[in-house]
């Protein structure tokens, strides 16, 4: 039915737990919330306007390296080759993100990705859902997401986010693929 094309999916086995933060010290990163893609209020640098979320700069429909801002989990080492890789091959990003999303489309109806990593040099497909850890008391610029971010002028680029939610639920949890 139409209702079921639209239903929430939600990766039991990663969101909304503790262990899914960090298994060792969940509370480490302070206090966390889960949000709804749907439900993340999006400012860009300056005056608080909401921001439009899009897999990739619409203009272009590929990552850029600007598109990447780290939060406050420390790996800089995955962050920093997602940045050299969208600069110098684009397009190994856009065939790591393995569900079609047109372009301009309402990125919060969707509620699930598939994501090839590899590990081990296996590629490994990984199923993530549409939320995401957030600061509960407000906007951490600019995603509020707690952890890797991106966002400039009036949109904000989901590809980021969702590689390192891939990459985290592939080694068990964010606190894991800290450096």
């Amino acid at each position: 039915t139409e209702e079921d094309k639209t239903a929430d999916w939600i990766d039991t086995d990663f969101s909304f737990k503790p262990e899914s933060i960090c298994a060792e010290d969940p509370s480490r990163y302070g206090e966390i919330i889960w949000k709804h893609l749907r439900d993340i209020r999006v400012y860009a640098p300056g005056p608080k306007i909401n921001c439009k979320i899009t897999l990739y700069n619409p203009e272009t429909n590929k990552p850029s390296p600007s598109d990447v801002k780290q939060g406050i989990l420390g790996n800089c080492y995955l962050l920093s080759a997602l940045i050299i890789v969208s600069n110098s091959r684009p397009d190994i990003i856009t065939n790591s993100i393995l569900t079609h999303i047109p372009t301009n489309t309402n990125l919060t109806t969707q509620s699930s990705y598939q994501i090839q990593l590899h590990k081990n040099n296996q590629p490994i497909t990984i199923t993530v859902d549409n939320h995401f850890p957030c600061n509960p008391t407000g906007p951490i610029y600019p995603f509020c997401s707690l952890f890797c971010s991106s966002a400039k002028k009036s949109i904000a680029f989901l590809w980021p986010v969702l590689i390192e939610k891939g990459y985290a639920k592939m080694y068990g949890s964010y606190g894991n693929i800290e450096a």
